[in-house]
């Protein structure tokens, strides 16, 4: 997003010289690091608690020894990666995300509640309800939850931080399970779960940001229990053999969660108040059996006081990821044994047992991508081209639409893109305004798509392809809307920088010394005294870290202004802040805009 010298920008122009040194000014793109000859390097994750489930936040790479086929590895990167919900030791509290994105998320919960609706009586839900809004309440506002039924016609939702949303539809679940279960009907049940958690993890693959999988259920068949003798006596509605539960069936989801981002822990769903199907033990031993599966504990809320729902909560907060080069021959595109320790004691280490090493050449390889436009309209997302989006609200004269201007980059900033289109789906789901990028504007360094809108809240989808015919597509939600201000209406706060002589939008920052934020204000009198303050904190109502200076553009042509902030960010380490922009008018707040800026390393 540009804005040139003519209008407004000439004003601009003259804020930013109070600024921007003539060294910063000149300066130019940092050099890239050149690719691993070799193949990218491959890593491992894991979470490592104290007895009470306290996870450690001071691990160093001395302190952790890593093994993949009985071979001890050199640890060639180690990070620590801490959520930002309220528990688990978070550094502050938790601001929104600056985009969206397709890429790692390192400060971002993601949960899917999977819930075994046959197996529950009606009326006896709660349990499930409680456990979920004691594991909802704990997340961050930017962090997602998605809930399903294995039930087709219950419960289908998304990944979405829309937390109100998860709420409401898990207040209407119903249970739909009967009193007395058949064996060949648990079984048949069993087998419709372990396909559903197949898929599941089929739709996070490896490299991604860990999804933690809630699974509910008071009961399933362990391997072996249904026999064929029984499953002939009903044979009518389940012919000979077709549910019986061998190892087989639970092997095939352990290998597809080993080559997935999921980690699944199993939460026993019975309600101990009356009779459920989890008090049979032979259906207890399903779940213990699944449990093992996913390498954790089962979880029992109701019979501990919900105690292992927060420590399910604690657990996932934080984690680490060590990454090692595997040899040639090693890059063949299948599993192997990891085993990793930790040289402290009284410690615990969670950690997959298994870890995918693709093979070498693997994205050369891949096969073409769906066009940009054909990506939209898929249901499954893309992360082959890893991407983020913003997307930024204004208003359009002579319309009641709004204009909505989406941001979007490839993470790697060598990579070209081709094509690019963005789409906003309604809450029924339906594509109701679409844009595709013109080929002028993919090779800006951040490209940008205008739509118009009417007000509401969108699923927005970005889809790209770059030369390689590589795809992506980053998801998120955007409401459509300008902020009331009281007299006044704003838009959004947009950050950038100062560059050839005109302000640039930017997604992120390293060692820029300063960040613009530019505001546009509409509803202003011709009598009327516009001012504004802009500061930098760490929270929305935290003290300010540093206070920065405003300038107002746009006098007396009509009833739009627009606020430019300058703040300096040179000395922040880095990570997230929220810049703030605080209007008043006739000496008095009305309003206020806030956006996250994100700081990354210098390169």
């Amino acid at each position: 997003m540009h804005f040139k010298q003519s209008g407004h920008t000439a004003a601009i122009l003259v804020f930013l010289a109070l600024f921007v040194t003539p060294a910063a000014w000149a300066a130019g793109p940092a050099p890239q690091s050149p690719a691993r000859p070799g193949g990218p390097l491959v890593t491992v994750d894991f979470r490592a608690v104290t007895g009470d489930s306290s996870p450690l936040i001071d691990l160093k790479v001395a302190d952790v020894t890593l093994k993949v086929d009985g071979r001890e590895r050199e640890i060639r990167s180690f990070e620590l990666i801490q959520s930002r919900g309220k528990s688990g030791g978070a550094a502050r509290a938790a601001i929104p995300a600056p985009f969206a994105t397709n890429a790692l998320a390192t400060r971002r919960r993601d949960t899917l509640l999977v819930i075994d609706d046959e197996s529950i009586q009606p009326g006896a839900e709660q349990t499930v309800k409680l456990a979920a809004e004691q594991y909802l309440s704990s997340l961050a506002a930017g962090d997602r939850a998605g809930a399903l039924t294995v039930q087709g016609s219950g419960i289908n939702m998304g990944l979405t931080d829309q937390h109100a949303a998860i709420r409401s539809a898990l207040a209407g679940m119903v249970g739909r399970g009967r009193r007395a279960e058949a064996d060949e009907d648990s079984a048949c049940r069993t087998r419709r779960v372990l396909d559903a958690l197949v898929s599941v993890a089929g739709n996070f693959p490896p490299g991604g940001a860990p999804v933690t999988v809630l699974f509910f259920s008071t009961g399933l068949t362990a391997p072996g229990v249904a026999t064929l003798a029984t499953m002939r006596s009903n044979s009518v509605s389940n012919p000979t053999g077709m549910c019986e539960i061998q190892a087989r069936d639970y092997q095939q989801l352990q290998a597809a969660a080993l080559t997935s981002a999921v980690n699944i822990y199993v939460v026993d769903a019975a309600d101990t108040s009356a009779s459920s199907l989890g008090a049979s033990n032979r259906l207890q031993a399903g779940l213990e059996h699944l449990a093992g599966v996913g390498g954790n504990r089962l979880i029992q809320p109701i019979r501990n006081g919900e105690r292992d729902i927060a420590r399910v909560v604690r657990e996932n907060s934080v984690w680490y990821r060590a990454a090692f080069e595997p040899d040639t021959a090693e890059r063949n595109g299948s599993t192997h044994r990891v085993e990793l320790q930790v040289k402290r004691s009284g410690v615990d280490v969670s950690v997959r047992p298994m870890v995918l090493i693709p093979k070498a050449g693997g994205q050369a390889a891949a096969a073409k991508a769906p066009a940009a436009r054909d990506m939209l309209r898929e249901a499954k997302g893309c992360r082959d081209l890893e991407l983020r989006a913003a997307a930024f609200a204004s208003r359009e004269a002579g319309t009641d639409k709004i204009k909505l201007v989406v941001l979007f980059e490839p993470v790697d900033p060598a990579v070209v893109l081709k094509s690019a289109v963005v789409g906003l789906y309604d809450q029924k789901g339906r594509l109701t305004v679409q844009g595709t990028a013109e080929a002028a504007n993919l090779v800006r360094k951040l490209p940008t798509i205008a739509l118009l809108a009417s007000p509401g809240v969108y699923r927005m989808r970005v889809a790209a392809t770059d030369a390689s015919d590589r795809g992506g597509t980053v998801d998120t939600d955007v409401t459509v809307a300008l902020t009331r201000a009281e007299p006044l209406q704003l838009g959004s706060l947009i950050l950038g920088l100062a560059e050839a002589g005109s302000f640039t939008g930017r997604l992120t920052f390293t060692t820029e010394p300063l960040a613009i934020g530019y505001l546009e204000v509409y509803g202003v009198g011709k009598a009327a005294q516009l001012s504004a303050s802009v500061d930098v904190a760490e929270s929305e109502d935290g003290p300010p870290l540093v206070q920065g200076s405003t300038k107002i553009v746009g006098e007396g042509t009509d009833d739009a202004r627009v606020i430019l902030g300058g703040v300096p960010i040179g000395p922040f380490p880095p990570g997230d802040l929220l810049v703030r922009l605080v209007v008043s008018l006739d000496g008095k707040p009305v309003g206020r805009a806030i956006r996250t800026l994100r700081k990354g390393e210098g390169r």
